[in-house]
């Protein structure tokens, strides 16, 4: 029963991507400010960095491992959940 509603779900994930690669001008434009997303939050730990040395211990390579955690994190559930 359950390796229905897996086979269910690829299908519906193939046809997700089919969907956002129709407009391709669409898809480039989020691709590219996904980019610009994750380039700027990883800026913005940089710049305080960039005054601080560290934050209670914490160093930049330490914190920009962290960020690099929750983004993979969020982007494994939106795959999960959405489809993309």
């Amino acid at each position: 029963m359950l390796i229905k509603y897996i086979k269910l779900y690829i299908e519906f994930s193939k046809q997700s991507i089919k969907t956002n690669l129709e407009y391709r001008a669409d898809f480039i434009i989020g691709v590219l400010s996904a980019i610009l997303v994750q380039l700027s939050g990883i800026l913005f730990v940089w710049l305080i960095f960039e005054n601080i040395r560290e934050i209670k211990g914490w160093s930049f390579y330490q914190v920009t491992f962290l960020y690099g955690l929750m983004s993979m994190s969020r982007g494994f559930f939106n795959l999960i959940i959405y489809g993309y």
